[in-house]
């Protein structure tokens, strides 16, 4: 399989890559923000900028982006993605949304974004929140 190395899609990848497989934080925001570019309202991709940005305690930045566009997207993404119509993606993007709306103090957006999930197939459980309730992304 050849990737096209232009699409934004290959972009988001090569920055989870960078992200989760070795934790070289700026390359990952740099492939992140060519990809957001091109995909401004994909919820995922905000949240990843948010996320490389916390982890690089770029807090004001984090907590800005996450706040203002990662709520925003998230809105999106629940209407886009939700666990209803995407089974696969659904969950762990609600999921994830769930940890950003932790860090961010919005902690009532939370409770609501997990409550479904508690009971979906893919693995989330009280006890998972228990243990890592802000997640270890």
């Amino acid at each position: 399989m050849q990737l096209e190395p232009d699409l934004p899609e290959t972009h988001a990848a090569v920055g989870y890559y960078y992200y989760y497989g070795h934790r070289e934080y700026d390359h990952a925001l740099r492939e992140f923000k060519v990809a957001q570019e091109n995909l401004p309202n994909d919820s995922a991709i905000a949240i990843a900028v948010g996320l490389v940005q916390r982890r690089k305690a770029a807090w004001n930045d984090s907590l800005a982006n996450l706040k203002a566009e990662a709520l925003q997207q998230g809105q999106l993404a629940r209407d886009e993605r939700s666990i209803a119509i995407d089974a696969v993606a659904g969950p762990p993007l609600a999921a994830t949304l769930a940890r950003v709306y932790t860090i961010v103090g919005e902690k009532d957006l939370a409770v609501r974004k997990l409550a479904p999930l508690l009971s979906a197939p893919f693995g989330l459980s009280a006890k998972e929140l228990k243990y890592d309730p802000v997640g270890t992304l």
